[in-house]
């Protein structure tokens, strides 16, 4: 059976956003996902079902698109992320209704970003996080290389000089997708806006570790863009806290491909314990 999703848009920065919606007719909170690279609202596996659990739990669901970022992030606009989510929830949230906010992989990390942010209006109402393969994009980007972070970074700024930050970024540096010189120098910035899980040093003064809300963290076993490793991130965070629940998805790769009942059941599980 297909689950029938409404199409949902939203104008910020006068750009229209677009995304699918599950409303639940009195909702008892509102989740909103956001994904990654490469990705858009809907195509990844595991959108639907998290989406049908959620509104079997009276949860309304949205899957949405922020600014620059539709199956390609080569001009990614990280920063905007933080006026768009507001803008999501000022457009389709109701007031009174507690907000949670699932990112998977470079979603994952905006939504960290979005959540350490002064001007992130809404964020006192989000009651709960779902952080889906957050991954530390310094190491990622330097091909697991993260102490190469400088001698790239000054290779990418040199090409630049000639080409301007529209150029692409040469595929001897990264090879993955293409991406400009100006998206990849803001994105692979040490401590940067979008540095918000930096695993390759430690989670412990991360800004993960400054939020203190219920926070679900899932990583697959089989995920490349882990750093050092699956197993190591996830025995980092249980070191963490106890708002924060982190757990390995057996034989899941990045984009839970292949796992997504397991990885929806955990979903699902979590979210009816956040409602209790």
């Amino acid at each position: 059976m297909t689950t029938l999703f409404e199409i949902i848009r939203c104008a910020t920065s006068g750009t229209e956003l677009h995304g699918l919606g599950l409303r639940s007719p009195k909702p008892a909170g509102c989740l909103f996902h956001f994904h990654g690279t490469g990705g858009n609202f809907y195509s990844n596996p595991f959108v639907e079902p998290i989406g049908v659990i959620a509104s079997s739990l009276a949860i309304s669901y949205f899957t949405v698109n922020l600014p620059g970022h539709d199956e390609t992030s080569e001009t990614e606009r990280f920063e905007e992320c933080i006026s768009a989510i507001d803008s999501w929830i000022d457009a389709i949230a109701p007031l009174d209704c507690p907000i949670f906010l699932q990112g998977h992989s470079l979603g994952a990390l905006k939504i960290l970003h979005y959540m350490n942010s002064p001007a992130a209006k809404n964020r006192d109402r989000v009651q709960s996080l779902i952080l889906l393969s957050p991954f530390d994009i310094v190491a990622f980007y330097c091909k697991g290389k993260p102490e190469d972070v400088d001698a790239i970074r000054a290779q990418v700024e040199s090409a630049m000089q000639s080409g301007g930050p529209a150029s692409r970024v040469s595929s001897i540096l990264f090879d993955l997708w293409p991406i400009s010189a100006g998206t990849f120098l803001d994105l692979v910035r040490p401590s940067g806006p979008a540095d918000t899980f930096p695993s390759r040093s430690s989670l412990r003064n991360s800004p993960l570790a400054s939020i203190k809300l219920p926070t679900l963290v899932a990583i697959g076993t089989e995920d490349f863009a882990a750093f050092p490793s699956p197993s190591q991130v996830v025995a980092e965070l249980k070191e963490l806290g106890n708002s924060i629940e982190s757990h390995l998805v057996a034989q899941a790769p990045h984009n839970f491909a292949g796992q997504t009942h397991a990885l929806s059941e955990l979903v699902g599980g979590w979210l009816r314990s956040q409602m209790e």
